[in-house]
């Protein structure tokens, strides 16, 4: 992409693992991560490595109904 002075030719690679868990019948939860790297990333020296890891916690309220909070 010339626009953004991107190299459409560089390797980004990332990697997601989801784990989910059933507490009860009521309540569940899933834990979510990635990792990622991407090689001669633009305007950097060096290449990019990033990662992220988020728990999710859900309530469920009826057969229609959920409630979750993210941290």
């Amino acid at each position: 992409d010339e626009t953004n002075n991107v190299s459409l030719e560089e390797n980004r690679t990332q990697h997601t693992i989801l784990l989910k868990r059933t507490f009860n019948d009521r309540w569940n939860g899933v834990l979510h991560s990635d990792i990622g790297h991407q090689d001669g990333t633009p305007g950097a020296v060096d290449d990019a490595e990033w990662y992220g890891i988020t728990g999710l916690l859900f309530y469920t309220i009826n057969d229609c109904w959920s409630a979750g909070v993210r941290w």
